[in-house]
């Protein structure tokens, strides 16, 4: 999927318990990196294996960020 196709799926009303790619069950993390990285208004959501391969990157990067978003003080990551 590429850049433009995500954002829209993204964007449309669907299951946001589970992953948009792969149907995995998700975390608050996983929403609130989602929002941060892709969209404000998503109302479908990626995990953060499936973030990480959009992004051509790896778990842990993203795991990464979801700490230094909490530790700045986003609120979407408690």
């Amino acid at each position: 999927m590429n850049e433009r196709e995500l954002l829209r799926a993204v964007e449309e009303p669907g299951d946001a318990g589970r992953c948009l790619c792969c149907q995995g069950a998700l975390t608050g993390n996983e929403i609130g990196l989602t929002k941060k990285l892709l969209s404000r208004r998503a109302l479908r959501y990626l995990c953060l294996d499936c973030l990480a391969e959009h992004f051509r990157s790896d778990r842990a990067t993203m795991e990464a960020y979801v700490e230094k978003f909490r530790r700045a003080g986003c609120l979407d990551f408690q």
